[in-house]
């Protein structure tokens, strides 16, 4: 599902309009049966196919395409080509994150907002949790601070505001700090980018490197997101 050939086989299906998982429908329907009645495997893919579409450049048309068969109901529709963006314009992306998360959770139940602190299921407030650690050492990571130093204490003190005494995502609660929290981080991007901030003595990171980590930022948050995007769409079928 990763290699170069399926990357073509996708591209084709993006040029046409077409979901790139449909590439994948007969070879997963021979050798992985499994798939069709597997939710999470259904996922798995999902998230292999938008990971090879990410690295070649590619961002999502439309969230929600029609599959031919019985393996797939919906899949991603991606760009026909590849997108090229400046970092300006990927820190205004991750800046629109916490608002298309938002829209996101209002659609899914509470009962799927249970944070499993041995994470032995992945359910969608585990892969919230993991969108807001990303924030915290990405934030660490640009401000030259250790996780030794404050990551993990940052990490605790969020996950305490953001759930409730049952364990349940507090979505309200979650969405005004990660917003908050999104809004700081991409405001310092933009200042470190145009030397106008105060940096750290200990931050080495060169404006190139800066650029790549924002890259590597963007990413996980199109990951994440769209893992959550194919949860939603299940969601939606099942009902």
């Amino acid at each position: 599902m990763s290699s170069s050939r399926k990357y073509v086989e996708y591209a084709a299906l993006s040029r046409a309009g077409l979901p790139a998982i449909a590439a994948a429908v007969h070879e997963l329907e021979d050798l992985f049966p499994i798939v069709k009645s597997d939710q999470a495997a259904r996922q798995f893919c999902g998230a292999v196919v938008g990971e090879v579409m990410r690295d070649a450049g590619h961002e999502i048309l439309r969230p929600r395409g029609r599959v031919c068969g019985n393996l797939f109901t919906y899949g991603t529709v991606w760009t026909p080509f590849p997108v090229e963006k400046d970092v300006e314009q990927i820190i205004q992306s991750m800046s629109g994150v916490p608002r298309k998360l938002s829209a996101m959770l209002e659609g899914i139940p509470v009962r799927f907002l249970r944070i499993d602190p041995q994470k032995e299921s992945m359910p969608v407030a585990n892969r919230i949790v993991e969108m807001i650690c990303n924030d915290v050492a990405f934030s660490n990571r640009v401000e030259g601070i250790s996780g030794a130093a404050s990551g993990d204490t940052s990490i605790d003190a969020l996950l305490l505001a953001l759930r409730s005494q049952d364990g349940v995502l507090n979505v309200g609660e979650f969405n005004a700090q990660f917003k908050s929290c999104r809004e700081a981080l991409c405001k310092n991007l933009v200042q470190r980018l145009a030397g106008t901030s105060v940096a750290n003595a200990s931050v080495n990171l060169t404006p190139d490197a800066l650029r790549d980590a924002i890259r590597q930022a963007h990413d996980a948050d199109q990951t994440l997101l769209s893992d959550l995007q194919e949860f939603v769409l299940e969601l939606s079928f099942g009902s």
